[in-house]
C-alpha cells in the first residue's frame, strides 16, 4: 500500500473557538482569506475587531512577519497594519 505524504498540518482554530494570545484572548468569528501559508481569520475581543493570521505548517515564517510589523510600527508606516498582539504556540502558529 503506497501513499502520497503531505507536508505535515497543524491543527487550525475554528469559528467559535477563542485563542489566547500575549495579552488578549481572540474569539474567531468567521474567515477573511485563505492562501498558500495559511487562513486569516476575523476576531473579535470586546468590541474590537481583529484579523488573526494562523499558518497550515509545522515550518513558520510567521516569526519574519512579526518582526517586520514590529519594525515597521517603529517608523510609523502607513501601509502596515498594526501588530496588536501574537503568540506562537506549538500546535497552531496564530
Amino acid at each position: 500500500m503506497s501513499s502520497t505524504a503531505e507536508p505535515e498540518k497543524d491543527r487550525m482554530p475554528s469559528i467559535g473557538e477563542v485563542v489566547k494570545a500575549q495579552r488578549q484572548s481572540y474569539r474567531i468569528i468567521g474567515i477573511i482569506g485563505e492562501g498558500g501559508y495559511g487562513t486569516v481569520f476575523e476576531g473579535i475581543d470586546n468590541d474590537r475587531h481583529v484579523a488573526i493570521k494562523a499558518e497550515k505548517y509545522t515550518k513558520s515564517m510567521l516569526h519574519v512577519e512579526v518582526s517586520a510589523m514590529k519594525a515597521a510600527a517603529k517608523m510609523h508606516a502607513e501601509h502596515i497594519c498594526e501588530l496588536i498582539d501574537y503568540r506562537f504556540i506549538s500546535f497552531t502558529r496564530y
